[in-house]
């Protein structure tokens, strides 16, 4: 078993070894700017993606409460993969959602410096935890700042002087800079992407409109006699939908048609088991079915 200052020593040096290896891979195994690969403006638009569940409070943090809902990676597909399958919440909560956000490139290397930084202070944290000596778990610190310095320092000089190829920032996205931090900063639901992952309910309703939120908990809550009366009435569906949630039917003829097929099947699924329920207590209530109570009288 590793000694715990052991440990936090070992992985001060591979925080410091990662950079290394990142940026020296990303030189190797890319285009420089030229014939074959553009260089990357400084201001271009390029976007940021975070996973998370609607509902913030449900599931574990990853890191200290200060950074929560800081952390952007630079791909849908790392997005995807957040929150932990573990800490993901069920669709009756909203299920778990894809942010996005515009940024520049100036912008991810600034996020990419805040995150190493934040990860150096972790390192730092537990070395002084596990009893290792202050000045020396110090000492680690300002290697990993100066080594993180050093790297951000150089790939913005890179950037604003046109020399980062395109390929080269792709695969940096991809692995050595695959996330930054923005503080203050939170992206819309991004519907294409969420979609993506399966939460068809949001990326429905934030398409049609953010005035339409409890669509997507579906009909828990809502008066029984509102729902199966709305679709008693000989209303367009988009109609039974509205009245049955208390919304304007406007918001529902502006989705495009395979959205509202979605939303409108979970609907006609929400009522169908509503109805069910209701015909099993009425045949309890009239007799017609066993009480649990006499099942387990007769056995």
């Amino acid at each position: 078993m590793v000694d715990p200052q052991q440990k936090g020593i070992i992985q001060s040096e591979l925080f410091r070894n990662f950079i290394r290896a990142g940026n020296d891979a990303s030189l190797s195994m890319t285009e420089p700017v030229g014939p074959k690969s553009r260089a990357v403006l400084p201001d271009e638009a390029m976007r940021a993606y975070r996973g998370e569940n609607l509902i913030k409070a449900l599931g574990q943090p990853l890191g200290p409460v200060e950074d929560v809902g800081q952390f952007y990676g630079f791909t849908p597909e790392k997005a995807a993969r957040y929150p932990d399958r573990m800490d993901r919440a069920p669709s009756i909560f909203g299920g778990t959602i894809t942010r996005s956000m515009e940024v520049t490139p100036s912008e991810i290397i600034e996020g990419n410096r805040k995150a190493l930084y934040t990860h150096a202070k972790r390192i730092f944290n537990r070395n002084l935890e596990n009893g290792v000596e202050k000045s020396k778990a110090e000492n680690l610190y300002f290697k990993d700042l100066n080594k993180a310095d050093d790297y951000i320092t150089s790939l913005k000089a890179q950037l604003d002087k046109g020399l980062l190829s395109k390929d080269r920032l792709d695969f940096m996205l991809k692995s050595i800079m695959d996330e930054g931090m923005f503080p203050g900063r939170q992206g819309d639901i991004d519907i294409k992407e969420t979609y993506k992952r399966g939460n068809i309910g949001i990326a429905a309703l934030v398409g049609a409109g953010r005035a339409a939120p409890k669509i997507a908990f579906g009909l828990a809550g809502i008066p029984i006699d509102a729902i199966l009366g709305a679709t008693e009435t000989g209303l367009d569906p988009e109609e039974q939908v509205a009245q049955a949630y208390g919304i304007s039917p406007s918001l529902l003829y502006k989705m495009e048609p395979e959205k509202f097929e979605a939303v409108y099947e979970k609907f006609e699924s929400d009522v169908a088991k509503i109805q069910k329920q209701r015909s099993k207590a009425a045949a309890e209530a009239a007799g017609d079915a066993p009480s649990l109570a006499v099942s387990l009288k007769a056995s």
